[in-house]
């Protein structure tokens, strides 16, 4: 099970325990499993275990820590997609944004938001994580580049806010839910929300050419929204079990 975490990144003891804790956590729960816990499964001593993170608060804040190196190497490039808004069709771009996590090391990412979203409500630190981890990053990419395509003539005005808020709390309510038992239905509705939430988007032209360059919302079978399986699909917002 460690083996899709720990594959050549196990040079260390430190790392070693940190992806232990990622994997216990992520299966049981923060506040079911004890530094205890974590020296057993890592075959290592408690002592070990105490100097590299002094109690179980800081284990997890070298999670988030890790999560946030990965998340820096990741993310797009803001200038970048600003100069590819002149070109690229708005339906690609956006996709860009929306799927910049399916990348890498995707569930290891995915395993360590589901770790923070558990105690969101009850933890002001994993609320801060979510804010500054899942959040932000979608309103700093994407309100710009919608910005830019308006600029541009590409896209219809439209109210880019309301927009990014529904579209983070879809992201954290598609992330929040897992479990085989949801993920049937959770795919099937997720695509319906999908295409609701992009039909916001008009592409812009002259009457009766809308939805010709970039097929968001248009039923085109283009990608975005459109129930088709192709382009942004809920699969990008959903939460796969780790290996």
């Amino acid at each position: 099970m460690m083996g899709s975490y720990t594959k050549g990144r196990t040079d260390s003891s430190r790392e070693h325990i940190l992806f232990t804790a990622i994997q216990l956590f992520y299966e049981y729960g923060y506040n079911t499993i004890t530094m205890m816990d974590i020296a057993m499964a890592t075959n290592v001593g408690i002592s070990l275990v105490n100097y590299h993170f002094p109690s179980r608060r800081a284990l997890r804040e070298g999670i988030f820590e890790y999560y946030e190196g990965m998340q820096k190497e990741a993310l797009p490039d803001l200038e970048e997609l600003l100069r590819m808004a002149e070109t690229v069709p708005p339906q690609a771009l956006i996709e860009r944004i929306m799927t910049w996590r399916d990348t890498g090391a995707k569930k290891m990412r995915e395993a360590i938001l589901s770790i923070a979203i558990r105690d969101v409500s009850i933890d002001a630190r994993c609320a801060q994580f979510i804010q500054e981890m899942l959040f932000l990053p979608i309103e700093r990419l994407l309100i710009p580049v919608l910005d830019k395509l308006i600029e541009l003539g590409r896209i219809e005005p439209f109210d880019k806010e309301a927009f990014v808020f529904l579209l983070e709390r879809y992201c954290f309510s598609g992330s929040a839910l897992h479990g085989a038992e949801h993920r049937t239905h959770r795919i099937d509705m997720g695509e319906k929300g999908l295409s609701l939430l992009f039909s916001l988007i008009k592409p812009a032209g002259k009457p009766g050419e809308g939805g010709s360059e970039s097929g968001i919302g248009s039923g085109a079978g283009a990608g975005i929204g459109d129930g088709s399986g192709s382009g942004i699909g809920f699969d990008c917002l959903e939460q796969s079990a780790p290996a």
